[in-house]
């Protein structure tokens, strides 16, 4: 979906699932979106990550580690430190059978529930419905910061150095490498999406998101996590969409890259 059709202002999420895939999968239909994702994947962590960190909006699996998500729920409500927002807006993800548990999730303070696998433009909505339900502010985000995700655009270099603990020959070394397997790996991923091979689009998709193109440049890796997670769920449409958003940005970066390596 195109990243401007997000209401939202750029917001602090803590989302919890045990699932390491489930996480990294949420964490880029958000970040890509301008917000703020710390992940945790059990009871324990996201009790620990309420008590020290302030958020508008917790997104957690029903099914957990040590306690579940209405075991969880209830013991956020129920907090009478001050250091606990015990009225922040909670989302509890479920498989199809957690819709016969709706009105247990409702009663033990759940604000909004989804059923998985989660569409990036049903869970905006959702969070936007609990906020304002809350009363919490959800002004749109500017502009710059829509395009500060959207274009593709490298990383800095101090940023590369200091986060992924890289010095210059490092850097330049995946520049080059990106450079060689960019165009093959993305001239397949746009043969398997025309054709609607699902199953190739996934894997591409998979393999961008995890290589050194997510180190040189956070955007298409992004794109390409939540195109990997709409080709194993059968979404084609969802797919063609996502790669004609990520063509520009893959474009933008190998044009850079010729710059930088030749």
């Amino acid at each position: 979906m195109p990243l401007s059709d997000s209401p939202l202002r750029a917001l602090n999420i803590l989302v919890a699932d045990s699932s390491l895939l489930n996480r990294r999968i949420l964490a880029a239909m958000l970040e890509r979106r301008g917000h703020s994702v710390q992940l945790v994947a059990d009871s324990r962590e996201l009790l620990s990550e309420l008590l020290h960190n302030v958020y508008d909006v917790l997104v957690m699996d029903v099914t957990m580690p040590h306690m579940d998500g209405v075991e969880v729920t209830e013991a956020i409500r129920s907090s009478v430190t001050d250091r606990v927002d015990a009225s922040i807006p909670v989302i509890a993800l479920a498989d199809a059978k957690g819709e016969d548990d709706r009105e247990r999730f409702i009663k033990a303070g759940i604000d909004g529930l989804l059923i998985k696998p989660v569409r990036i433009t049903t869970l905006l909505q959702t969070v936007r419905d609990v906020m304002e339900h809350k009363g919490r502010q959800v002004a749109p985000r500017s502009e710059s910061e829509i395009a500060r995700q959207k274009d593709g655009r490298m990383r800095e270099l101090d940023f590369i150095f200091s986060e992924f603990g890289l010095d210059r020959d490092d850097v330049f070394s995946l520049y080059t490498l990106v450079k060689e397997s960019l165009p093959r790996e993305f001239s397949a991923l746009k043969v398997a999406a025309e054709e609607g091979w699902l199953g190739e689009v996934a894997d591409v998709a998979h393999s961008l998101a995890g290589s050194a193109l997510d180190i040189i440049s956070e955007g298409p890796a992004l794109v390409a996590r939540e195109m990997e997670h709409a080709a194993r769920n059968g979404d084609l449409q969802e797919v063609r969409l996502l790669y004609a958003e990520m063509e520009p940005q893959v474009f933008r970066v190998y044009a850079e890259l010729e710059r930088l390596v030749g």
